[in-house]
C-alpha cells in the first residue's frame, strides 16, 4: 500500500523539548508543517519479500529537515537477492558521496534492530533521520 500524511499545527512544550533533544531550535506554540509518503509491499507469495519504504519532511519557521529510508524483509533468504539489493542502495548513495552508503546502511542496522529477538528485521537497507542541507554541505 502506498499511503501519504500531511500535518499542521503548533507545537506543544511536550513535542518541542523531544525535538529540542536532538538539536532542534525549536520552542513551543511555533507553527509546524509535516508530510511523508510510505510504500509497503507485502506480496501473496512468501517466495516475494516485504518491502518498506519512507520519506517525511518536518518544517518549523524557517527551518525543515527530513528523514526515512527503505529495507527489505525476505520471508525466504537468497543470498544473490541480499547482494543486489544492498548492491543497489550502494550505487544510489556514491552517486553523491562514497562515504553516505556505509553511514545510512549502519543507521538502518541499528534503527531495526530487534533486542528482544536480538536480531534485525530483515537484511536492512538505508535509514536516515533529521537532516538538512548541512548534512550534504
Amino acid at each position: 500500500g502506498v499511503s501519504t500524511t500531511f500535518a499542521a499545527g503548533v507545537l506543544s512544550e511536550q513535542r518541542a523539548a523531544a525535538l529540542r533533544t536532538r538539536g532542534r531550535a525549536v520552542e513551543a506554540g511555533q507553527r509546524y508543517k509535516a508530510a511523508a509518503l510510505s510504500i509497503v509491499l507485502h506480496t501473496r507469495s512468501p517466495l516475494v519479500p516485504t518491502f518498506r519504504a519512507d520519506v517525511r519532511l518536518f518544517v518549523v519557521g524557517e527551518a525543515a529537515w527530513f528523514g526515512g529510508g527503505a529495507d527489505l524483509t525476505p520471508h525466504y533468504l537468497y543470498e544473490e537477492d541480499a547482494v543486489e539489493w544492498h548492491s543497489y542502495w550502494k550505487e544510489v548513495c556514491d552517486r553523491h558521496d562514497p562515504e553516505l552508503y556505509p553511514r545510512l546502511k549502519s543507521w538502518c542496522d541499528e534503527y531495526f534492530y530487534l533486542p528482544l529477538r536480538r536480531e534485525h528485521r530483515g537484511i536492512g537497507g538505508i535509514f536516515f533521520d533529521d537532516l538538512d542541507d548541512a548534512d550534504f554541505a
